[in-house]
């Protein structure tokens, strides 16, 4: 499905971006907030939810896009 690979990829996306800024955290040994890595974690930990429920459960995809499209933004 077109959905789960765009979803693999946003969580990869994400976990890279939050890798990227701890290896910068280490070098620089600048503290970095902690909301950073708190959001990473929650948008990783949100997306496996809603794939892991939303295959099982087809009617949640229309709402689990929305959501998509909405975090995508941000």
């Amino acid at each position: 499905m077109p959905l789960c690979s765009f979803i693999v990829h946003h969580i990869y996306a994400h976990m890279e971006r939050w890798n990227s800024s701890n290896s910068t955290k280490k070098k620089k040994k600048k503290k970095k907030p902690l909301n950073q890595s708190i959001r990473c974690i929650s948008t990783f930990f949100f997306f496996f939810f809603f794939t892991t429920f939303g295959i099982k459960n087809y009617h949640f995809f229309s709402i689990e896009k929305n959501v998509l499209f909405m975090l995508a933004s941000i």
